[in-house]
């Protein structure tokens, strides 16, 4: 669907302008509270107030609204919240409407529908209460009542361009494509640059196959984007999720070609990379993002993998090590550990198997890498104790079929070298039963 494309710098700019906007109405109270010594006076002041603190609110709900809550750090929500929450502590539909959104960053979607529902009892055609009432139910999946509060929202507000684009977003979810487009494009009518609903556009024409149409929305996208590296990194996302690796890479190219110190783009390419696969290439991107991001721990173990799927043992134990160095890991001492296996170097083996352990005692990988590293030090009682441990816990989660059958066939190797034929026997059964077959 279609997403917000904010740029981070004036996502806090906006963020900035909202606080100030809080702290004059905050402001504008207390001198108020100050300033009632005559009568007449404080009904002038009071007028003067009222206009000053709407001029405020509108200004502040005006920045609010192009600011979605998905797009806010935890930090800034909770500080927002805080602010939000102590100045709206009066009965003005405009305080119900900051305390609604005051909610809705902290995702508390009921509280938020609540504090919309008293804004609108005070002000029955606050059309921006209606509107955010629909976002939030269309965040809660309730898709009716999204329809009904947006629709209400154009009834009171008929150039209201995001509340036709979230009619549009419903029908998407409905899979009505022909509601969809006519209400996108009711919102591009009104507003000819919003890039949401060109999105929007784009993605109905995906679903109907009609790649040309996409194509030429996706354009217009992008050029109506106010972050066009943001833009194309969230449809190589898309396009990624949708296994089309080629288009991908495409839009990833595109945004590093925009902005080359973006670490995520470089990174994500690499999973492109990897999917392909081009282990080469993907190599050579996830190194990009850890030299712009020396703390990238995925980018290190990705580029691990990727050099473990080369045959290129010590370049995969060397990026795996960097990662454990920032965030050790059990998944990743595993690998480690057996990729030291491979290598014959089996004491390391144990030992990162140990340390595997140590974090997660119930992760059968690192038992069944432990009985390997065992086995090639010719320990085949230790090796035989770990691979019970791993089938045990194997056998607990049937998407382990596969580890359990190689637990299994690995156990009956060890006693075939203890001279064990009859449990030999046994263990490689029940690995063939599992569907194990040797290679």
């Amino acid at each position: 669907m279609a997403m917000s494309v904010t740029p981070f710098k004036t996502k806090i700019i906006l963020l900035i302008a909202a606080c100030i906007a809080i702290l004059v109405i905050a402001l504008l109270r207390q001198t108020h509270k100050s300033e009632v010594a005559e009568k007449e006076r404080a009904r002038m002041e009071r007028e003067k107030f009222d206009r000053e603190v709407q001029k405020q609110h509108e200004e502040f709900m005006n920045v609010i609204m192009q600011i979605s809550p998905q797009d806010i750090s935890d930090s800034l929500k909770r500080e927002i919240q805080k602010a939000l929450e102590r100045i709206a502590d009066s009965q003005t539909s405009e305080d119900f409407f900051l305390k609604a959104y005051a909610a809705s960053i902290a995702g508390n979607h009921d509280a938020a529908i609540e504090h919309y529902g008293k804004a609108i009892e005070i002000k029955p055609d606050y059309a921006e209460s209606y509107y955010n009432m629909g976002y939030i139910y269309f965040q809660k999946e309730d898709y009716d009542n999204a329809l009904a509060h947006c629709l209400k929202a154009i009834e009171l507000k008929p150039g209201y361009a995001e509340a036709y684009s979230k009619v549009a977003d419903v029908h998407f979810q409905k899979e009505d494509y022909d509601m969809a487009i006519e209400h996108y494009r009711k919102a591009i009518q009104f507003k000819p640059n919003y890039a949401n609903a060109y999105d929007g556009m784009s993605e109905v024409y995906y679903k109907q196959k009609n790649y040309g149409k996409e194509k030429e929305y996706f354009e217009k996208y992008i050029e109506h984007s106010d972050d066009k590296v943001e833009a194309y990194f969230e449809k190589g996302l898309v396009s990624y999720a949708r296994q089309n690796i080629d288009r991908a890479i495409e839009y990833y190219k595109k945004a590093v070609g925009l902005k080359p110190d973006n670490a995520d783009v470089y990174f994500n390419l690499g999973l492109a990379y990897g999917a392909k696969p081009d282990y080469g290439k993907a190599i050579e991107n996830y190194k990009k993002a850890v030299e712009l991001n020396p703390d990238y721990a995925e980018a290190y173990n990705n580029t691990g993998f990727a050099a473990f799927e080369e045959l290129n043992y010590d370049k995969a134990i060397e990026y795996y090590e960097r990662n454990l160095g920032l965030s050790p890991d059990a998944v990743i001492y595993n690998s480690t550990g057996w990729l030291y296996a491979l290598k014959k170097d089996y004491n390391k083996a144990v030992e990162y198997g140990q340390r595997a352990i140590k974090l997660n005692p119930n992760y059968p990988h690192a038992y069944h890498t432990m009985g390997f590293a065992y086995a090639g030090k010719k320990d085949y009682d230790n090796a035989i104790k770990n691979y019970k441990k791993a089938t045990e816990l194997f056998e607990k989660s049937p998407e382990f079929r596969e580890s359990l059958a190689e637990a299994y066939f690995d156990m009956g190797e060890a006693y075939e070298k203890k001279r064990d034929k009859k449990k030999s026997a046994e263990f490689k059964q029940k690995a063939v039963s599992l569907g194990y077959k040797n290679p």
